[in-house]
């Protein structure tokens, strides 16, 4: 299992969604109303549920906590110092130098 989590395949994966993720976050936040962050973060929620449906699925989760979470001071912090701790993990991992 471990030289599952040291190929490069993988390292590269994990660089590219923490990246999408830490944008995806900065964008919600400069471009997206706080009632609507949070309403659509309560729909991923709820589309999580139908993970047995093609285009729905579990990865809906993530997405709908960060969402709702930004709009909630003390969780916004919480999620903004895990972003920057993954970051730095990753970079330290050598995942990506563009992080």
């Amino acid at each position: 299992m471990r030289a599952l989590y040291n190929s490069r395949r993988v390292r590269l994966a994990m660089a590219e969604a923490i990246k999408r993720a830490r944008s995806f976050a900065h964008w919600s936040l400069a471009n997206v109303p706080w009632g609507v962050r949070s309403l659509l973060g309560l729909l991923f929620l709820a589309g999580s549920a139908f993970s047995f449906l093609p285009v729905l699925g579990l990865w809906m989760a993530p997405v709908g906590v960060v969402l709702v979470s930004l709009d909630v001071p003390p969780w916004r912090s919480q999620v903004l110092r895990w972003m920057r701790e993954k970051r730095r993990e990753a970079r330290r991992a050598g995942y990506s130098p563009s992080l």
